[in-house]
Order: C-alpha cells, then structure tokens, then sequence
C-alpha cells in the first residue's frame, strides 16, 4: 500500500533532528573521559566537573516538559531551526570558553537545544510513520542516538590526548551544519497548530523546582544531614504542587492522565532504570579506568566502543521485531542481558580488567539496544493519539532526569571514595604499600622515595607534604610548578608554602598553556624565596626531574606534585607528551647505571 512505504524525506527529517541528539549526546559522553584533565585545566574537584554531564542532563530534562506544548504552538521547523541555531551557538561558546563557568554555561545551552530536538523526532515518527514500519523507524531513531555514545567516549580520548579538549567542540559544528541543511529541507508540519494553547509560568516554575532540588539532593546523598532531606521534602512538594495543578488547567503543561495507562507506565519505569545504570556505567568506567587503572584517555574511551556499537546497530534490528513479533520477545531477551551483566559487574567488581569491562558493557549495551527502544514504542502505542505528545514528553523528560541521577549519583560515590583516599595513602606510605590510585600519591621507588601526586593547589600540596614527612629519613624534596591560565594570584602562596614545609624546592613547568612558562615560574618562586630553603629552577620539567633524583640522598623522599597520572603537557597550544612516573623511572635507570660504574 502508498501509505505503508518509508518517503525518503520522512527519513531525512529523522536524521536531522538525530543529529543534533548524536552531537548533545557525543559532547556529554566525549567530555566524561576528559573530565581528569578539565579537573587541572580549570583547578576544580570531581564534584564540580560531573556538572558539566549532570547540568546538561537537568536543562534537558527541564526543556522537554515543554515540548507538548511547543509542538501544538508552533511549526516543527521553526522549533528544529530554534534548537539547531542555539546547539550551534552553545558549541562554539564552549570551544571558546576561557572559564569554567563559561563552559558549563555552554552545556547548559546544549542541554536546552537538545531538549527542544530529542522529543522533535520522536513526535515526528510517532505523527508520520506508516503504522506498520514504526518500529523500524523508532529504530532507526535510537540508532543514530544511540551511535554517540560509541563514538563520544572514542572520539574524547583521542582528541584529548592529541589536541585538547576544546577541539571536541569544533569537531560536532560539520554535524550541527549537515543536521541544519537536511532540516530545513525536510522538516513539515504534519498536523495543525492549536493556537489557544496556553502557557502557565508558574507550572513551569514548580516542574523546574521539583526538578533541580531532586538533583542538588542526590548530590548530598553521601553527606547526609539535614539539608538532603529539606531538598527532597522541597521537590516533593514543588512536584505535588505541579500535579495537582495540572489536573485542574484546561491547558496543563503534561497531561498527567497519560500515567492511567498501566502498560505505557510500566514501559517508562522500565525505560528509566536503564538510563539510570547506562549513564552512571559512562560516567564511572572511563574514570576509573583513567584514576584506578593508570590508563589513558584514549584507552578509556575505547573501552565503551565494542558495546556502544553492537547496542547501537541492534536498535533497528529489534524494531523489526517488534513490527513482526510484538515487544515481548525483544524486551524479554534485552533484560536478560542487562541483568546479567550488571550482576557480572558486581560480582567481579575487585577483578575488573580492561578486557573484562570491555565485555561486561558491550553484553549490557545489547540489551539496552535490544530492549529499550521497543520499550518506549510499546510503552507509547497504547495511549490515545491525542495524547501520545504528552507520553512523549514525560517520557522523555523522566529519561534525562534519570540520567542526570545516574550520573550524578555515580559522581558523589567516586567523590566519597576520593575523600577518604589521602588519608588512607598517607596512612599506607610508611609500610611501603602502593596505593590504588596512580597519581595519586603514588610510590615509584624506595631509595630515594620518589612519589608521584596529582597536587596542584598549595592546600593539597600542603597535605601532602604533611603525609610523607613522618616517614622521611632524610630530606623532603619537592618538586613542583604552576599551570598558566588560572590562579595567577595564587601562586606566590604556593611557592611559600612548599618553601614553608620542604627542604628543597624545585620550580618547574607545570602546564603553560598560552601563557609564558618563566612569567609563571617567577611568581611561585617569588613566594619560595626568603625562607631559608634552597630554590632550583628549571624550566624544563622532564630534566628537572632527572636532576632532583641524580642529586638525591637514599634517605631523601622526592614529591613530584601537580600531574599526577597526566601524560600530555599542554605548551602554547601544543599537546607535548611528558609523563612524571616515566620521567622518574627513567632517571632511577640513570641513577643505577651511575652507581654501578661508581
């Protein structure tokens, strides 16, 4: 039948609004892995940097509310030219960024667009897919999806390691430009306006304030006290209050009746458990990798690729099966896999290599692909055509408030156990246990001690110091230096407090960036000096390094601080691998050489 076949433009619009969800979805995934560097680069903890993934989520997760509303206001391709124009705008800003405050505002405009596009293609195929081939297409929909999180995590570590984070930015504007032409092209209006549609501000209001204090709360869950439970209290009652008024409007921002459908509900608590896990699995396993597993970026991103992939190309596959057999089957057999691969996960949580995780993920990431995308099909073929926008919506919405939990909830675990670590090193440190964490206080040899630590600010460096002196026999020597475009005014206190708490102080380049190495150098020195404790400079670090090793004594405990596990050295915008732990290893080889012949 003519109504039955697939119209190439139908197919078109798809792909240009997926885009712009590939490329939200690409910089959400790209930036987790570089999270360790965005940590130096701005002088921010874990807590801070996780905004930049849960920020997006929540302003996504507050524009698809929205999206009901703005379907039945305005024309698709006045909402598709809004969103497109603003992704673009936020992606430069972000490449552009000099703050960090800048670039979360970036994010937070990409969280905001990607609100506008995600739900723009599902009511898109839900409104102009043939009955019969709308489980191929909603698969077609995850597919593209779907791919970025393959691509993002890949696509991150490799442009970290070889040219910065920023040029993840740029790299998505050729996207966002394609997503533009087809758009324009082949976006239609498939249904009429309804032009007295209302809008209640202070709806909106109590739907964003339920929201954000839910999130601030799952931020606080590891410190518990009374403000956790204020915030919950506080988005319970914004929550209560959004409902109760959406029952009464004539023009409610959600039909709420959408959740009287028991199937669509039980689709969507469904829908929402697997976003929960697959996008705490994003954040934590390219961070561990990176902070537990010593590896780099590159690798960490790679780690998601086999998975992402597989779980990407089975979405249309399980659309076709859905149009042919139901959801049942799909569904069934994609949960299988899910569960046992989180239980695989836990299970083998102390053993977990890199092959291993590798495995796990990809056996998870089929059953996502597998079972969720007909999930929300089904889920959204048993409401009323009148309010399927409105199941779109909320389903939408509840999936990247879920995500934003994920992640959020992931990152307060990791922070909780970042916490605690320092002391537990410094407890280890005179039993010569290694620690767990590379960079972090991590000991590269016993005569001299050479330690290596991710300490780039004068409280951190401060604690350090403070650790290893108890279980040093001979000199404390440190070794240390300050990155350029941040905390200028800083780093004379830097220079006094290592000048303060060591026996001798090397001064060295940390990383530049654009700004002059010897201009920063002078400064940390200009803190070090008057305080009887000999000053070395030297610009080079790799040979400050070796230097401070050759001249050690067996009884000496060298601190390299500032990098910790950072293998890449950023000097006027050119990446320059330089790696402390190969560094010393190097100069202890040296040093043994020498002594041998001596």
């Amino acid at each position: 039948m003519p109504s039955e076949k697939i119209r190439p433009q139908l197919v078109a619009a798809i792909v240009a609004t997926g885009l712009m969800s590939f490329a939200g979805v690409v910089s959400e995934t790209a930036m987790n892995v570089t999270f360790p560097t965005l940590m130096r680069a701005f002088a921010i903890d874990t807590a801070a940097v996780q905004w930049l993934t849960t920020g997006y989520l929540l302003a996504l997760a507050l524009v698809v509310p929205l999206s009901s509303f703005l379907k039945r206001r305005f024309p698709l391709k006045a909402l598709f030219l809004c969103a497109n124009l603003l992704f673009l705008a936020a992606t430069l800003l972000c490449a552009l960024a000099p703050h960090f405050a800048l670039l979360l505002g970036g994010r937070l405009l990409q969280g905001a667009a990607t609100g506008i596009a995600l739900p723009l293609m599902f009511n898109i195929i839900l409104t102009q897919a043939p009955p019969s081939k709308l489980g191929l297409l909603m698969g077609i929909g995850s597919l593209i999806t779907a791919m970025a999180p393959a691509v993002g995590p890949v696509l991150g570590g490799i442009i970290v390691d070889a040219y910065g984070w920023r040029v993840i930015f740029w790299v998505l504007v050729p996207v966002l430009l394609l997503s533009l032409a087809l758009g324009v092209a082949a976006v239609r209006q498939s249904e009429p306006l309804t032009r007295g549609a209302r809008f209640s501000p202070l709806d909106y209001a109590l739907l964003a304030a339920g929201f954000c204090a839910f999130i601030l709360a799952t931020e606080r869950m590891t410190h518990g006290g009374a403000a956790l439970w204020l915030l919950f209290a506080a988005s319970s009652l914004a929550l209560a209050g959004f409902a109760r008024r959406s029952a009464r409007s004539d023009w409610p921002l959600l039909r709420l009746s959408v959740f009287r459908e028991r199937t669509f509900v039980f689709c969507l608590l469904f829908v929402l458990l697997i976003q929960f896990c697959v996008l705490a699995l994003g954040f934590l396993i390219p961070n561990y990798s990176q902070l537990a597993g010593g590896e780099s970026a590159r690798t960490a991103g790679l780690l998601l690729l086999p998975g992402c992939l597989l779980g990407a190309l089975m979405a249309p596959f399980a659309g076709r099966l859905l149009d042919r057999f139901g959801a049942a089957r799909p569904v069934l057999g994609g949960s299988v896999l899910v569960i046992v691969a989180l239980l695989l996960f836990a299970v083998c949580g102390r053993v977990l290599t890199t092959p291993l995780f590798m495995l796990f993920y990809t056996l998870y990431a089929c059953g996502q692909g597998l079972a969720v995308g007909n999930a929300m099909t089904h889920g959204l073929r048993h409401l009323p055509p009148q309010l399927s926008a409105d199941g779109n919506a909320v389903l939408n919405t509840l999936q990247q408030l879920a995500g934003a939990v994920g992640t959020s909830v992931a990152a307060s675990i990791v922070a909780a156990a970042q916490a605690h670590a320092p002391d537990d090193l410094a407890r280890a440190l005179p039993d010569g246990v290694s620690p767990v964490v590379p960079g972090r206080m991590e000991t590269i040899s016993d005569r001299p001690r050479v330690v290596v630590d991710f300490a780039h600010n004068t409280g951190a460096l401060v604690e350090a110091m403070r650790a290893l002196r108890p279980s040093t026999a001979g000199r404390l020597i440190v070794l240390t230096g300050s990155a350029g475009q941040r905390d200028a005014g800083k780093r004379p206190a830097m220079g006094e407090a290592v000048a303060t708490h060591a026996d001798l102080v090397y001064i060295t380049d940390d990383d530049p960036h654009d700004e002059d190495p010897a201009a920063i150098r002078r400064e940390v020195i200009a803190g070090a000096l008057g305080h009887g404790t000999p000053v070395v400079e030297i610009a080079n670090r790799a040979e400050a390094i070796a230097r401070c090793i050759r001249e050690a004594e067996n009884g000496d405990t060298i601190l390299l601080a500032g990098r910790g596990h950072e293998t890449v050295q950023e000097v006027a915008g050119v990446p320059v691998e330089l790696d402390d732990r190969a560094e010393a290893r190097r100069a202890l080889r040296t040093r043994a050489v020498e002594e041998m012949r001596a």
